[in-house]
Protein backbone atom coordinates (compact mmCIF):
# COMPACT_ATOMS: atom_id res chain seq x y z
CA UNK A 1 0.00 0.00 0.00
CA UNK A 2 1.32 3.90 -0.61
CA UNK A 3 0.49 6.13 1.51
CA UNK A 4 1.59 9.52 2.30
CA UNK A 5 3.25 10.11 6.18
CA UNK A 6 3.97 12.58 8.32
CA UNK A 7 7.90 12.69 8.49
CA UNK A 8 8.07 14.46 12.31
CA UNK A 9 5.90 11.07 13.63
CA UNK A 10 8.98 9.67 15.41
CA UNK A 11 7.90 6.21 14.59
CA UNK A 12 7.47 7.12 10.96
CA UNK A 13 11.39 8.76 10.86
CA UNK A 14 12.52 5.99 12.15
CA UNK A 15 11.62 3.31 9.66
CA UNK A 16 12.86 6.00 7.21
CA UNK A 17 16.02 6.75 8.71
CA UNK A 18 16.73 3.16 8.77
CA UNK A 19 15.89 1.83 5.21
CA UNK A 20 17.70 4.71 3.86
CA UNK A 21 20.75 3.59 5.10
CA UNK A 22 20.64 0.33 4.19
CA UNK A 23 19.72 1.13 0.51
CA UNK A 24 21.73 4.35 0.84
CA UNK A 25 24.63 2.34 1.47
CA UNK A 26 24.33 0.30 -1.39
CA UNK A 27 24.62 3.46 -3.80
CA UNK A 28 27.50 4.68 -1.92
CA UNK A 29 29.47 1.45 -2.84
CA UNK A 30 28.45 1.65 -6.17
CA UNK A 31 29.61 4.85 -6.79
CA UNK A 32 32.59 4.86 -4.26
CA UNK A 33 31.26 8.08 -2.40
CA UNK A 34 30.18 8.00 1.45
CA UNK A 35 29.20 11.55 1.85
CA UNK A 36 25.30 10.69 -0.04
CA UNK A 37 23.18 13.12 2.36
CA UNK A 38 20.78 10.62 3.70
CA UNK A 39 23.96 8.56 4.92
CA UNK A 40 25.16 11.44 6.89
CA UNK A 41 22.20 13.24 8.17
CA UNK A 42 20.90 12.99 11.51
CA UNK A 43 17.40 11.56 12.67
CA UNK A 44 16.96 15.13 13.85
CA UNK A 45 17.63 16.60 10.38
CA UNK A 46 15.17 14.20 8.86
CA UNK A 47 12.73 14.82 11.13
CA UNK A 48 12.80 18.93 10.55
CA UNK A 49 13.02 17.73 6.52
CA UNK A 50 10.80 20.10 4.73
CA UNK A 51 9.76 17.31 1.97
CA UNK A 52 7.11 15.18 1.81
CA UNK A 53 7.02 11.37 2.35
CA UNK A 54 5.17 8.84 0.49
CA UNK A 55 5.91 5.05 1.39
CA UNK A 56 4.80 1.30 0.23
CA UNK A 57 3.88 -0.63 3.41
CA UNK A 58 3.49 -4.70 2.89
CA UNK A 59 1.14 -5.36 6.37
CA UNK A 60 3.05 -2.52 8.03
CA UNK A 61 6.45 -3.25 7.09
CA UNK A 62 8.06 -0.15 5.08
CA UNK A 63 9.53 -1.32 1.64
CA UNK A 64 10.17 1.49 0.22
CA UNK A 65 9.84 5.09 0.02
CA UNK A 66 10.04 8.68 -2.11
CA UNK A 67 10.30 11.74 -0.70
CA UNK A 68 9.79 15.16 -2.70
CA UNK A 69 8.97 18.98 -2.82
CA UNK A 70 6.58 20.76 -5.04
CA UNK A 71 7.90 24.05 -6.33
CA UNK A 72 5.65 25.87 -8.49
CA UNK A 73 4.64 23.44 -11.01
CA UNK A 74 7.82 21.40 -10.70
CA UNK A 75 8.29 18.03 -8.37
CA UNK A 76 11.65 17.78 -7.49
CA UNK A 77 12.33 13.62 -6.29
CA UNK A 78 14.80 14.22 -3.55
CA UNK A 79 14.88 10.48 -2.27
CA UNK A 80 14.09 7.46 -3.74
CA UNK A 81 14.98 4.01 -1.51
CA UNK A 82 13.92 0.64 -1.83
CA UNK A 83 15.02 -1.94 0.88
CA UNK A 84 17.43 -4.47 -0.62
CA UNK A 85 15.39 -7.64 -0.40
CA UNK A 86 13.00 -5.84 -2.47
CA UNK A 87 14.26 -4.91 -5.44
CA UNK A 88 13.62 -4.91 -8.68
CA UNK A 89 9.96 -5.68 -7.61
CA UNK A 90 8.39 -2.75 -9.30
CA UNK A 91 8.46 -1.11 -5.57
CA UNK A 92 10.05 2.16 -7.33
CA UNK A 93 7.94 2.32 -10.35
CA UNK A 94 4.41 2.26 -8.02
CA UNK A 95 5.99 5.10 -6.11
CA UNK A 96 6.90 7.43 -9.09
CA UNK A 97 3.18 6.26 -10.34
CA UNK A 98 1.75 7.94 -6.96
CA UNK A 99 3.90 10.93 -7.77
CA UNK A 100 2.25 11.05 -11.09
CA UNK A 101 -1.15 11.14 -9.82
CA UNK A 102 -0.37 14.89 -8.49
CA UNK A 103 -2.57 17.86 -10.04
CA UNK A 104 -1.17 20.50 -12.20
CA UNK A 105 2.84 19.59 -12.34
CA UNK A 106 4.40 20.91 -15.82
CA UNK A 107 7.68 18.20 -14.94
CA UNK A 108 9.53 16.28 -12.76
CA UNK A 109 13.12 16.57 -11.82
CA UNK A 110 15.93 14.41 -10.51
CA UNK A 111 19.61 14.04 -9.91
CA UNK A 112 21.77 10.94 -9.34
CA UNK A 113 25.48 10.46 -9.17
CA UNK A 114 26.42 9.52 -12.83
CA UNK A 115 28.25 6.14 -11.43
CA UNK A 116 24.50 4.86 -10.15
CA UNK A 117 23.66 3.01 -13.25
CA UNK A 118 20.99 1.20 -11.70
CA UNK A 119 19.12 4.80 -10.83
CA UNK A 120 19.89 6.19 -14.51
CA UNK A 121 18.38 3.39 -15.71
CA UNK A 122 15.41 3.58 -13.87
CA UNK A 123 14.63 7.12 -14.81
CA UNK A 124 16.00 6.93 -18.71
CA UNK A 125 12.99 4.03 -18.56
CA UNK A 126 10.04 6.22 -16.85
CA UNK A 127 10.66 9.10 -19.43
CA UNK A 128 13.25 11.62 -17.88
CA UNK A 129 15.40 13.00 -20.00
CA UNK A 130 19.16 14.03 -19.10
CA UNK A 131 19.28 17.66 -19.05
CA UNK A 132 22.80 18.72 -17.63
CA UNK A 133 25.73 17.30 -15.18
CA UNK A 134 27.39 19.15 -12.38
CA UNK A 135 30.11 18.39 -9.48
CA UNK A 136 29.54 18.62 -5.99
CA UNK A 137 32.88 17.58 -4.02
CA UNK A 138 34.03 15.60 -7.14
CA UNK A 139 30.86 13.67 -7.61
CA UNK A 140 29.30 13.85 -11.28
CA UNK A 141 26.13 14.42 -10.81
CA UNK A 142 23.07 14.03 -13.86
CA UNK A 143 20.08 16.18 -13.70
CA UNK A 144 16.85 14.46 -15.18
CA UNK A 145 13.99 15.93 -16.01
CA UNK A 146 10.46 14.49 -17.13
CA UNK A 147 7.96 17.08 -18.67
CA UNK A 148 4.29 16.27 -18.47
Amino acid sequence: MIKSINIQDIEQAEKIFYLQRIAYQIEADIIHYNKIPPLIETLNELINSTETFVVYENQQELIGFLSYQIQQQNVEICRLAIHPNHLKNGIATKLFNFLLTIKNIKQYLVSTAEKNLPAITFYLKNGFVETNKSTVDNLVLVHFVKKI
